[in-house]
């Protein structure tokens, strides 16, 4: 297999190839910045139009077919390595031949190279070894007037030669500060003023910044775009706060130790994770669920203890699963008064133990058996182990194991019997 034809009349084949590469789009300039700025628009083809004219050992134009065809691209005439390579499977050569486009093949491999140096195209037919030589890729006349752009002077790009609203954020990658001159002082904090003068015409010199920081009244309105959470920041790079306001009042401060103060309301909208002590300092009073300190519209889930320094009021139902110790000690003298003081009724589904007197100033309902287990004994009707104030009703049988003791008139329904059974015919029975 023989290389590109290298006749005359093909010559005009290889200017046509140096002429496309300008009509696609792509100059051979100098500026690797520009370059890289053009690798990064997603609307300029990486594409390159190529055409050639290939024969065999004889001279002969290669017979008409389907042909796989590999390209590359190097840095060197021979030898090397290609730092651009790309394969096209079924080209059709007619009468020797080919048109393609180069970034397109099988699969597109775009060409985003910098075209910062010579490049020299090798061509291989199928399995054949690479055509020699390679071809060396050349730019047109016009294409060296982008040599240019690296040689653009500080100052000679002026408001009046850039388009209004031309220069937006999505076009700008990066800034070099110790450009920016002339910054008007009432763009500058106070406490920038005194070095201002730091940054007249030809001076290089920045602000008296922390490592890595820009000065801080740089800062779009419309939202900063192309931010690497990374590096990129809004704080202090000093031992300072930062402060937000609005209508020129405080309004945030983040303390240079990390401590956040917020002067007015605070909503959350999801979940607030704390995983420290939260202090409350504010001392209002509660006295209803809807003031207070802490005002909670939903529900609490406390999972360790709560102490309440002061009255706990609660408007609903409390339910307690677990001991409920009251370590208040203050006497009970009424109902209104002591360590636990019940407006309502209560409901105690087991056993109640009271450790002192028990003073019932209502009716006492007991359905179950009532057992005295003091056995202090009665020696007239103001002592002994019960003592009853008023009169006693008992529907059913009284038994007395020991002395009855009667002060006053006693009057008996039904029979008695002392020393023995009540009678079954008289009403007194005496043994």
């Amino acid at each position: 297999m023989k290389r590109l034809a290298n006749m005359n009349s093909y010559d005009v084949r290889h200017l046509a190839l140096s002429m496309l590469l300008v009509i696609t789009g792509w100059t051979f300039a100098q500026s690797e910045s520009i370059n890289q700025s053009i690798k990064n628009d997603s609307n300029i083809p990486q594409i390159m139009s190529y055409e050639g004219y290939i024969t065999d050992d004889n001279g002969q134009p290669l017979a008409d077919g389907q042909y796989d065809f590999t390209f590359a691209l190097y840095t060197d005439l021979t030898g090397g390595s290609p730092v651009w390579k790309e394969v096209h499977n079924s080209v059709s050569v007619v009468n020797g031949f080919i048109q393609l486009f180069l970034g397109r093949g099988t699969p597109p491999n775009p060409l985003n190279l910098p075209f910062n140096s010579p490049y020299f195209l090798g061509i291989k037919v199928g399995n054949n070894a690479e055509m020699e030589p390679r071809l060396e890729l050349t730019a047109t006349g016009y294409s060296y007037r982008s040599r240019i752009a690296d040689e653009v002077a500080d100052g000679s790009i002026t408001t009046e030669k850039i388009a209004p609203a031309s220069v937006t954020d999505e076009k700008i990658k990066d800034i070099s500060w110790n450009k920016i001159t002339n910054i008007p002082s009432d763009l500058l904090s106070q406490s920038q003023t005194a070095e201002r003068q730091k940054l007249s015409i030809g001076s290089n010199e920045k602000y008296p910044l922390g490592p890595g920081g820009v000065p801080a009244n740089v800062w779009s309105l419309f939202g900063n775009s192309r931010s690497d959470s990374t590096e990129d920041m809004l704080g202090t790079t000093d031992f300072q706060a930062l402060v937000m306001k609005t209508d020129n009042l405080e309004r945030l401060r983040i303390r240079a130790t990390g401590e956040i103060d917020i002067d007015s309301d605070l909503t959350v909208g999801g979940d607030l994770d704390v995983f420290g002590i939260t202090t409350l300092h504010n001392t209002t009073e509660s006295t209803s669920k809807n003031d207070g300190a802490l005002v909670v519209a939903g529900g609490v889930g406390i999972a360790r203890r709560i102490n309440v320094g002061g009255d706990g009021l609660f408007e609903s139902n409390l339910d307690v699963n677990g001991i409920t110790s009251l370590n208040n000690t203050t006497e009970s003298t009424a109902i209104t008064n002591g360590a636990l003081v019940v407006a309502g009724g209560v409901g105690i589904g087991k056993r109640i133990n009271i450790g002192g007197d028990g003073l019932f100033q209502s009716n006492l309902n007991v359905d179950g058996i009532t057992t005295l287990n003091n056995t202090t004994e009665s020696s007239n009707s103001g002592n002994g182990a019960l003592v009853v104030a008023g009169g006693t009703g008992i529907g059913k049988n009284l038994n007395v194991g020991s002395d009855l003791n009667v002060t006053q008139n006693s009057q008996i329904g039904g029979r008695l019997g002392i020393g023995g059974a009540a009678p079954s015919s008289v009403k007194l029975y005496v043994s």
